[in-house]
């Protein structure tokens, strides 16, 4: 039997941000920016290669991993999907040898005031399959030594998801 999640709202906490991705193009930053590894290190052993939507010409990648959709499932009946597809091998250098293209967004460069007081919520579909990984995670807005992953589903294991929180002890990362 499954349980119900209780209703912030009535707790007394108010949304900290939200977007309903009903517009026409994504407004959003579309790479991790001031991550201390940059954009080209691979994290974790991931297979992806995150495209960054609003590069400049000369250094974009030619692949859009983002669609602002109508979606008759959805329940304000339109969606941001995320799609990734394998490298072009023309594309594999500029990709870092990362054999998927994908994408990432992030709130850093939306304005919304103080997001640490609120909540925080998510509907999506998540994607399965080996190398896959859909995540929802917050960082403290100064920098990257915290986060907290809300959701963490690797694809190649379906029946689960995980939730962690990682900090800066000293020089090491738990």
């Amino acid at each position: 039997e499954g349980s119900v999640a209780p209703d912030p709202v009535s707790a007394g906490y108010t949304l900290a941000f939200g977007d309903d991705f009903d517009g026409d193009s994504l407004d959003w930053r579309t790479w991790l920016l001031k991550m201390p590894w940059g954009p080209d290190v691979v994290v974790n052993g991931e297979t992806q290669y995150f495209v960054d939507a609003f590069a400049n010409a000369a250094t974009k990648l030619p692949y859009e991993p983002f669609r602002m959709e109508s979606d008759p499932e959805a329940e304000d009946g339109r969606v941001l999907r995320i799609t990734a597809i394998p490298t072009p091998p023309e594309l594999l250098a500029r990709a870092n040898g990362q054999p998927y293209l994908s994408g990432v967004i992030t709130t850093r460069s939306k304005p919304g005031g103080d997001k640490r007081y609120g909540y925080v919520e998510m509907r999506a579909k998540v994607a399965s399959g080996s190398g896959l990984l859909s995540t929802f995670y917050l960082f403290q807005s100064g920098g990257n030594q915290y986060e907290i992953d809300i959701l963490e589903y690797v694809g190649s294991e379906p029946d689960g998801a995980t939730q962690n929180y990682h900090y800066r002890d000293g020089f090491r990362y738990a």
